[in-house]
């Protein structure tokens, strides 16, 4: 079945949409949630660590995982700032079409 097929099928000729504003705030809470909860288990994980009889090595290794993960949990947040607003443009939108 072709795309065109799939939107002349919709009713009323509206084009249908991918995700509706309620899929999308609810995203936007589970993944804020995911992230707490994320960034709790690692704290924990990292503080029950005893590097105390680590090499050098292994140090440099735990620092440069320790700055990895915490830098992804940065970048989860800039994400989570722009699901925001796709929210906040899905309802403008909803509303200017109204």
């Amino acid at each position: 079945m072709k795309m065109q097929d799939l939107v002349k099928s919709v009713p009323n000729g509206k084009k249908g949409q991918a995700i509706g504003i309620r899929e999308l705030v609810t995203t936007l809470a589970v993944a804020g949630i995911l992230f707490i909860v994320g960034v709790l288990i690692f704290s924990k994980v990292d503080a029950s660590i005893d590097t105390s009889s680590f090499t050098t090595a292994q140090n440099a290794t735990v620092d440069t995982i320790r700055t990895t993960v915490l830098d992804s949990f940065e970048l989860g947040v800039i994400s989570l700032i722009v699901l925001a607003a796709v929210v906040i443009l899905a309802v403008l939108f909803t509303l200017g079409s109204q």
